[in-house]
């Protein structure tokens, strides 16, 4: 029968580590090192082992079936033979309490925690049936959206854990399973092997390069000051590594490439920028690129940031991450609004070719973010046309007129403000002929307040 943990107040998640606490936690342990591998079938207290599911440096995951007080599956990570030096088992001690903080459905959920008849410590964990994400994504044939979607969720339970002190420090796609819960896929992190806590005082760790310069992770997912020896870390590590699955979903390849020497990697990772993942202008440019800065302080500052970003690009709101031009937001706002813009264009494109062709400009210009000022003028010559040729004749076109000064008068429209003026004043014509005597009287009002503005 398997021992219980040592001195089991000093297992509480709550209770910080110091060397003395360390050593006298392993001190038992660490006079006691005869191991040997295990084999299919053996039993470790309650657990019987089936079948190896994965090998880390430190530790061989199996699956296993729990026989008692009820059965069920399990996977239950053992620490290797041969390798549990005072440092290692700290370690391992370390994930089991990082591990037992994190109640999340997105987080796999740690069961138990133990020592072996040989003095190995294991941790019992939620057996995660899924399948890595970027395998997923592709067996699956994923759209864009739906891709964003899992990262959106990523994000939420990644949040999770930094709320909690814990730095995952080795995400990539073969640590983050897609299930299917109830017909709808969904991210599940696991393996927090190398995870670390941020420091009791707020201050973040140090890197993990242990003392024989031995490098900790996947290079191609860690942040620059992850493969840089004694740079600290926060959960601005996380967010850098998040954007580099990002960069792989979209693009089909990570920013760096993985089959340069490691030495060379790491000098990459620290000084060259990465090239835009899409061809294509898009906002998820802009918000990749961002996760990918060499800076942390020019990263997302945390998971619930990036995670309210990717829901505006969703929304097809700006994004914070691109510069805030007129070009930008207008064309964000006429994507936003498709539908108004294209019954807009259904009444003018009954009138003269002229008025059809503005549209045909303010359309493309959307479509391909052209400059602000002629989507602006397209719009103002559509309402004009609207207004003058069809109003007496087609009640439709003041309802689409109406339209976009009720938007206006919510405070959403991102042009200029002679544009805003333009509109202003041929809405408060178009209100007042159709009867809207207090929509043309707040018309004429905001155009009063913004000619007094360009007055002072």
């Amino acid at each position: 029968m398997d021992r219980e943990m040592p001195s089991p107040e000093l297992m509480s998640p709550d209770v910080p580590f110091s060397d003395a606490k360390i050593a006298a936690i392993f001190e038992e342990v660490l006079q006691s090192r005869e191991a040997g591998p295990e084999e299919q079938g053996h039993k470790i207290g309650v657990y019987e082992l089936v079948e190896i599911l994965g090998e880390g440096g430190f530790g061989v995951v199996w699956k296993a079936r729990q026989t008692t007080p009820f059965e069920r599956e399990v996977a239950l990570k053992i620490m290797k033979p041969g390798i549990d030096s005072e440092e290692v088992l700290a370690r391992f001690q370390r994930e089991q309490q990082l591990l037992a903080r994190l109640d999340h459905p997105g987080i796999a959920a740690v069961y138990d925690a133990g020592l072996t008849q040989q003095d190995r410590p294991y941790i019992v964990m939620e057996q995660v049936r899924g399948i890595p994400l970027h395998l997923y994504c592709a067996q699956n044939s994923l759209s864009l959206q739906a891709k964003i979607a899992l990262m959106v969720d990523l994000c939420a339970a990644l949040q999770h854990a930094h709320e909690k002190g814990v730095i995952h420090r080795d995400l990539k796609p073969s640590n983050v399973l897609i299930t299917e819960v109830d017909g709808v896929p969904k991210p599940k992190i696991i393996d927090f092997g190398i995870a670390k806590a941020l420091s009791h005082d707020g201050y973040p760790q140090m890197t993990w390069m242990t003392r024989q310069t031995r490098l900790l992770g996947t290079p191609a997912y860690m942040s620059p000051e992850q493969v840089k020896a004694g740079m600290a870390t926060d959960i601005r590590a996380d967010i850098y590594s998040v954007g580099v699955l990002l960069y792989e979903l979209v693009a089909g390849r990570v920013p760096f490439e993985q089959q340069l020497p490691l030495t060379e990697l790491m000098r990459v990772i620290q000084e060259q920028d990465p090239r835009p993942p899409l061809t294509h202008r898009s906002d998820l440019n802009w918000i990749i690129l961002r996760c990918l800065e060499k800076n942390p302080e020019r990263r997302y500052p945390s998971a619930e940031a990036l995670e309210e970003e990717l829901k505006r690009w969703q929304n097809g709101q700006p994004v914070t991450a691109h510069p805030p031009t007129r070009r930008y937001l207008m064309s964000r706002w006429l994507k936003r609004n498709r539908s108004l813009a294209a019954s807009l264009a259904l009444v003018v494109l009954s009138l003269p070719v002229a008025a059809g062709l503005a549209v045909g400009q303010m359309l493309r210009a959307e479509e391909r973010q052209r400059e602000s000022e002629a989507v602006e003028e397209a719009l103002v010559t559509s309402m004009h046309r609207a207004i003058a040729t069809r109003l007496g004749h087609a009640p439709r076109a003041y309802d689409l007129v109406k339209d976009v000064l009720l938007q206006i008068k919510a405070g959403d429209f991102p042009g200029s403000p002679e544009t805003l003026k333009k509109i202003l004043l041929q809405g408060s014509v178009a209100a007042a002929n159709a009867g809207d005597q207090a929509l043309a009287d707040w018309c004429l009002e905001r155009l009063h307040e913004l000619e007094r503005k360009a007055m002072r």
